[in-house]
């Protein structure tokens, strides 16, 4: 299973292992233009909870299958992922909570949303997935949402999904799987500017999983890459050092350093299981690392 959750068929077959796929524990979908199965972790449907007061709490049913991604907007927490309902009422892969009860943002999406963030510049919700419509209006891979309805973002993303998003000064960064976005060739990453889309420099050679911003510069981990992670400056892309040999699924800000999880064990030559920090000129390892895998920082 590759970092984006799609299953390898051909590395499956190069392995030469014949036996059954034990799938258990993880949750199947079918997604992208070839129809093809997409796995990830499997879910309690009543595990989405919050935190208050040194309590856990569930926020009534909670939905019926996995989060992933979070926002805050409208004074209201916005949900995505691959669930189809909310509080056991209808949401089609996007729901609100207001503090007391879950409510749909129009009629949804059709398909999976993966990455949700705030355009505070346009006091609208920006949605990136595998979804081509939201509340029933065209709208390929991504959509935003300006409290009342729907609207696409140009032509949105094509040839692919989108997994990740950042605000990158007035702009709207998309990472995922496309190669095109607004019909001109992108390589997994691209930039919305409230009107039309542009491709950044020449792109990342691989998967865009994470996105963040780190002083006046623009940060793309990718899994399936030569080094796991890329810095755009405005200009033009660069390494960090000899960057990460593996997939880089998380990125954060901590104390002035760049932080970055995911699936590898050496981070500019040094040894650093599954998190790293880049101070502006090396990498160093946090700790001993992690056991195993991060997905998520924040």
């Amino acid at each position: 299973v590759g970092p984006d959750g799609r299953f390898e068929l051909s590395e499956a077959v190069a392995s030469g292992y014949k036996g059954p796929l034990d799938i258990a524990g993880f949750h199947m979908k079918f997604g992208g233009k070839s129809g093809e199965p997409i796995f990830g972790p499997q879910y309690d449907d009543a595990a989405f909870k919050q935190r208050s007061m040194g309590n856990w709490s569930t926020l009534q049913s909670g939905v019926n299958s996995e989060v992933q991604a979070l926002a805050f907007y409208d004074n209201k927490l916005i949900v995505g992922g691959n669930f189809t309902s909310a509080g056991g009422n209808d949401a089609r892969y996007i729901a609100a909570w207001d503090g007391t009860s879950w409510s749909q943002l129009g009629t949804g999406m059709n398909g999976a949303v993966c990455a949700l963030i705030v355009d505070k510049n346009r006091n609208i919700l920006i949605a990136g997935g595998n979804f081509s419509s939201a509340d029933g209006t065209p709208a390929s891979r991504i959509a935003s949402w300006n409290g009342h309805s729907w609207s696409a973002l140009g032509s949105g993303a094509q040839e692919g999904g989108v997994l990740s998003l950042v605000m990158y000064g007035d702009l709207v960064v998309a990472g995922g799987t496309m190669t095109k976005a607004g019909g001109i060739p992108v390589n997994h990453i691209a930039a919305w500017d409230g009107t039309s889309w542009s491709a950044l420099g020449t792109g990342v050679s691989g998967i865009v999983i994470a996105l963040t911003v780190y002083g006046d510069n623009l940060v793309a981990g990718a899994g399936l890459a030569a080094d796991g992670i890329s810095m755009w400056n405005g200009n033009f892309w660069s390494s960090l050092g000899s960057g990460i040999d593996g997939d880089v699924r998380a990125l954060a800000v901590f104390r002035g350093k760049l932080i970055a999880g995911g699936n590898f064990t050496v981070a500019g030559g040094v040894p650093a299981e599954a998190i790293a920090a880049w101070d502006g000129n090396s990498w160093s390892p946090l700790g001993s690392g992690m056991g195993g895998q991060v997905w998520a920082l924040t």
